[in-house]
């Protein structure tokens, strides 16, 4: 099982973005495979926060094309948008006992933990989750 975080969507999403070709090629494939790739709804609404953001893009996408891209992504029998299991909330006290995370960090332990749980591998472009023991992760 795979677990996405927000800059693999969008990247995919984004032909401006950095690692655009990359990430759209990593979700055309996944979406065409049998492991399931899981968007957490956080990770979706931070997706939707990020393309739609004036202060981020000089030409940001409307809700309505972000929302359409989540829906063609999820039309695939692998993609879905799930909730994190039952015990990421006890992961993440374990992640924050071990290294404790302030700022932004805390959102990526949140995420860590939600992989760490699912026992998913978390797919990034974000380097900074290797801090995280027992996280599997596929950098893009």
């Amino acid at each position: 099982m795979q677990l996405l975080d927000v800059n693999v969507l969008v990247n995919a999403f984004r032909p401006d973005a950095p690692k655009h070709q990359t990430a759209f090629a990593y979700l055309s494939a996944a979406r065409q495979g049998t492991e399931p790739v899981i968007v957490l709804p956080e990770v979706a609404v931070g997706f939707l926060r990020v393309v739609t953001h004036r202060g981020i893009f000089t030409r940001p996408d409307t809700p309505a094309a972000a929302m359409s891209a989540l829906a063609s992504w999820c039309s695939s029998s692998v993609v879905n948008v799930q909730e994190a299991g039952a015990g990421r909330w006890a992961t993440f006290e374990s992640l924050m006992t071990q290294r404790p995370m302030t700022g932004g960090d805390v959102h990526d332990g949140l995420l860590a933990a939600a992989a760490i749980d699912m026992d998913a591998t978390l797919v990034t472009s974000d380097q900074g989750f290797t801090r995280f023991a027992g996280l599997r992760i596929q950098r893009l």
